[in-house]
């Protein structure tokens, strides 16, 4: 029996996620901390690096250390920030 269990994400995880999804598919490469800190209006990139820290031990993304755009969404976050995108667009 395979079952999949989904870790809950806080408002800003799911923010940070959508963003990187978003600036991906549209840039083609990973934002930086500073970018997606910049985008969401985060104080402290402290709050940016534990968001992203605690969306690989759920893994919904992996991160290569000390590269800038080192963030890569698995298929996990590709899905899960693919459905956030779809539902605000279909809310518009």
């Amino acid at each position: 029996m395979n079952v999949e269990i989904r870790l809950p994400l806080t408002d800003l995880q799911r923010r940070v996620l959508e963003f990187i999804h978003e600036f991906i598919h549209r840039a083609l490469y990973p934002p930086t901390v500073k970018e997606i800190q910049d985008a969401l209006s985060v104080p402290n990139p402290g709050t940016i690096h534990k968001a992203i820290s605690a969306l690989e031990k759920k893994g919904y993304l992996e991160k290569t250390r000390r590269v800038a755009r080192g963030i890569r969404l698995t298929q996990l976050g590709e899905d899960v920030g693919g459905q956030a995108r779809q539902l605000s667009l279909d809310l518009e």
